[in-house]
């Protein structure tokens, strides 16, 4: 299998950053000049995305447990998201999921509240980047 098609097989695996898929391709070809042509052409032809990693990221943190902005932000970076890219796409994903994710905020304090109690409910919001939603939860 050459490096291109390597490349679409991860891509049609899930999305992933210009980041991550370099450092796949680069470990089944250390020819650094032939991955970024491979990167370079997965662009041009769509195929791979850094927004629409972003994008499926997201909504995948979303599913697993939400965190605040700067949180998201960050772990999108560690990815190898450019910053301004993040915090667009980190404030875009909480203007346009705001229902969902104030319901999976909910779900997440209520169920630790029930297990843990209220203290142990709070810190989890602290610790998540939520502390801004913490008086809608328990005031």
């Amino acid at each position: 299998m050459d490096l291109y098609e390597q490349g679409l097989k991860y891509l049609a695996i899930r999305e992933h950053s210009r980041f991550e898929l370099k450092q796949k391709l680069f470990k089944k070809c250390e020819d650094m000049a032939s991955v970024e042509e491979v990167l370079n052409r997965l662009e041009r032809e769509n195929a791979l995305s850094d927004k629409r990693f972003c994008e499926s990221f997201l909504r995948s943190r979303l599913r697993k447990g939400i965190e605040g902005k700067n949180i998201l932000a960050m772990r999108l970076k560690t990815k190898g998201i450019d910053k301004t890219l993040a915090t667009i796409e980190v404030n875009r994903f909480f203007e346009e999921y705001e229902d969902a994710i104030n319901k999976a905020i909910k779900n997440q304090y209520e169920k630790v509240l029930r297990l843990k109690g209220e203290e142990k409910a709070k810190k989890m919001l602290y610790q998540k980047g939520l502390a801004s939603f913490t008086s809608e939860y328990y005031d």
